[in-house]
């Protein structure tokens, strides 16, 4: 057991779901400032950069259900968007600030 236990460790896919996981933490708690959760971060970043996308294609993209998205109008995108600048400010800030993501 305790051998499975180090190899475990000691794989790629377990490492990288830690980091991706004190990420998801960071993320979290850096938007939850803003007033944001990380799911609707995904939604603006995918916004931003691909302006006018299609509800569908914004689910695929963000990994979520259409209906989850399909509520934004054109003026709620654009008002979010100045929103994400915000949060990407604040991650920015969380990230240098935080050792543990560099760690893993």
């Amino acid at each position: 057991m305790k051998k499975e236990k180090i190899m475990l460790e000691q794989s790629v896919g377990y490492q990288l779901k830690r980091a991706q996981h004190a990420l998801r933490i960071q993320m979290d708690n850096a938007l939850r400032e803003v007033g944001l959760t990380t799911p609707q971060y995904a939604a603006l970043s995918a916004i931003e950069a691909t302006p006018g996308l299609s509800g569908n294609k914004l689910a695929r993209q963000c990994f979520v259900e259409e209906r989850m998205v399909a509520a934004f109008t054109e003026d709620q995108r654009l008002q979010l968007i100045q929103a994400l600048k915000t949060c990407a400010n604040a991650l920015e800030m969380s990230a240098e600030a935080s050792p543990s993501l560099r760690e893993g």
